[in-house]
């Protein structure tokens, strides 16, 4: 595709209207070579299922697929990545696990490989059964690292992530805590800032859930330095640090993060509708009435 960048180094998630609009200034010349401009308009639906703009994605999606040539295999994975992203991030995983399975096989029947971990990983995210999770993350953990294409190793920290929090999530802390430490090392390798502050933030938590108690808490203390120096405060890094302060039996301390966590993490919509209970517990830890029906 000479003289169009490669779409993906046109991305920040951070930003995605922001990068919504570097896609658009790009339409016009990539009327020149359709494959790439159906690769375009995929990518644009993806700013949209990232701002939860569902139905404006979807008729991105529809648009880009009356378009698709057979010839054109890459731009199909893509259509088929980007539809099975937004059913996932609408809550619908059924509808998009097919798809994230389709997009694998054309990715790696056409040696798209950097679009078949991608698949794989979102296979592992959709899928329903956390055995097949973890069997799709770790299978893709080792081909990436015996893979010659070092570009693909920037999947490692999110792999090694999800793969670590499915552990968690089934109670296997020791194996959790080992693959999100290695996450860590791939993060630090490869992540932007936010992603290596999240990552230490997990190693931490998984250290005090192994009675780690005194490196969870050094390692936290410094995500609070970080943060209040930034002046970006973590509701999460809050609700950790009062974790550990009541395991110490310094209930007032304690008492006080979990009231700087618990207005931050109510806003979080998704632990909101997914962990409701852990809110809930937060709010009674810091001692504060709870809201009334209609502030809910």
């Amino acid at each position: 595709m000479p003289g169009l960048p490669d779409v993906k180094s046109l991305w920040d998630y951070r930003d995605p209207a922001a990068t919504e609009r570097r896609f658009r200034d790009l339409l016009p010349q990539s009327a020149s070579d359709p494959a790439y401009h159906v690769e375009l308009l995929s990518q644009i639906a993806r700013t949209h299922s990232l701002r939860g703009n569902f139905t404006e994605a979807h008729a991105l999606l529809d648009q880009a697929e009356s378009l698709l040539k057979p010839d054109m295999h890459r731009p199909g994975v893509c259509c088929l990545l980007e539809r099975g992203r937004t059913y996932n991030s609408d809550g619908n995983p059924q509808a998009a696990l097919p798809l994230f399975q389709s997009a694998y096989r054309l990715a790696t029947e056409h040696h798209f490989d950097f679009l078949a971990v991608d698949a794989a990983h979102m296979i592992a995210i959709a899928h329903p059964d956390p055995a097949e999770q973890l069997r799709w993350n770790l299978q893709t953990i080792d081909l990436v690292e015996s893979c010659a294409d070092l570009t693909l190793r920037s999947w490692l920290g999110p792999l090694c992530n999800n793969a670590g929090w499915t552990y968690h999530d089934q109670g296997d802390y020791p194996r959790s805590l080992a693959l999100l430490q290695k996450a860590q090392v791939y993060h630090d390798q490869f992540g932007d800032a936010k992603a290596k502050f999240i990552a230490r933030w997990s190693v931490a938590k998984l250290l005090r859930l192994n009675d780690r108690r005194g490196e969870a808490l050094e390692i936290q203390q410094l995500l609070e330095s970080d943060m209040t120096a930034g002046n970006d405060p973590d509701g999460f890094v809050y609700e950790e640090l009062g974790e550990l302060y009541l395991l110490q039996n310094r209930h007032d301390v304690a008492r006080e993060y979990f009231r700087k966590a618990y207005p931050l993490l109510e806003k979080v919509d998704w632990l909101v509708q997914s962990e409701l209970a852990r809110v809930e517990r937060i709010r009674k830890l810091a001692d504060l009435q709870p809201p009334s029906a209609s502030a809910r």
